[in-house]
C-alpha cells in the first residue's frame, strides 16, 4: 500500500504539471514580460536599473555564500570538538539544499544548458529569438533565462522551514515568509531587468522546495 507521504508528493507534482501548462497554452509570460518593457527609453527595461532592484539583484550571491560559510563552519566546529552533533546534522541539511537546489539543479542542469532565450532576447521586445515555453529544452539556442538563479537563492531559505517546522513553528513561518519574500524580490528584479519570464520565477520556487521537501523526507526527518 502506497504512503501517505507518496500521494503528498505526487499531489504536488501534478499541481506544478497543471501550473506549467497554463504558460503553455496561454501568453501570459509575455503579456506580464510586457509591463516591464518600454521600447520609447533608450533603455528599453530601465526599470531593472533603479537602485532598489540593482541592490536586490547584487545581494543574492553575498548572502547564499554567507549561509554556505556559516554551515561549514559549524560543520567543521562540531567535528573539531565532538559535540553538538544536531548543529552539525541541520547545518549539512541546509548546505545540501541550497547546494543541490539553487547550485547544481538550478544554475548548473538547467540554467547553463536548458537554452531558453531572456525575455530581452525575444522578438516581441525587439530580440531575435522566439518564445520558448517553460521545461522545454532548446536545442538551438544558449539562453540563459530557465529557471532564475537569483530568485531561487531566495527560495532556498525555504529550508528553514523544514528545518525549524517540528519544533520551532514560530521560526519556521518567519523563514518561510522570508524566503517567500525574498524570493519574489529578487523575481522581481529580474524581471523588470528583462532577464527573467514570470514562468522563470515560479520554477526557480519549485526546484528549492521539491529539493529541500525531498531531502527531509527520505535522509533527516528522523533526526531532525
Amino acid at each position: 500500500m502506497l504512503s501517505t507521504k507518496f500521494y503528498n508528493i505526487l499531489i504536488f507534482l501534478l499541481l506544478i504539471t497543471a501550473h506549467t501548462a497554463v504558460f503553455w497554452f496561454s501568453d501570459i509570460d509575455l503579456w506580464v514580460a510586457n509591463f516591464f518593457y518600454h521600447p520609447e527609453l533608450s533603455n528599453p527595461w530601465s526599470l531593472g536599473d533603479k537602485a532598489i532592484w540593482r541592490f536586490f539583484y547584487q545581494l543574492g550571491v553575498p548572502l547564499t555564500i554567507s549561509v554556505v560559510l556559516s554551515t561549514l563552519l559549524i560543520i567543521l566546529l562540531s567535528s573539531i570538538k565532538k559535540i553538538g552533533k544536531q548543529y552539525r546534522i541541520q547545518a549539512t541539511f541546509i548546505l545540501l539544499c541550497f547546494v543541490i537546489g539553487p547550485g547544481l539543479i538550478v544554475n548548473t542542469l538547467f540554467k547553463d544548458n536548458w537554452g531558453r532565450p531572456r525575455p530581452a532576447h525575444n522578438e516581441s521586445f525587439g530580440g531575435t529569438e522566439q518564445y520558448v515555453p517553460p521545461l522545454k529544452y532548446n536545442t538551438q539556442g544558449d539562453g540563459n533565462s530557465f529557471p532564475s538563479g537569483h530568485s531561487s537563492l531566495g527560495f532556498g531559505f525555504i529550508a528553514f522551514w523544514f528545518l525549524w517546522q517540528k519544533r520551532r513553528i514560530k521560526w519556521a513561518n518567519y523563514a518561510l515568509a522570508f524566503s517567500l519574500s525574498l524570493g519574489c524580490l529578487f523575481g522581481f528584479a529580474r524581471m523588470a531587468a528583462g532577464g527573467h519570464f514570470l514562468s522563470d520565477v515560479f520554477w526557480s520556487l519549485w526546484i528549492p522546495l521539491l529539493t529541500s521537501m525531498g531531502l527531509y523526507h527520505f535522509f533527516f526527518k528522523k533526526y531532525l
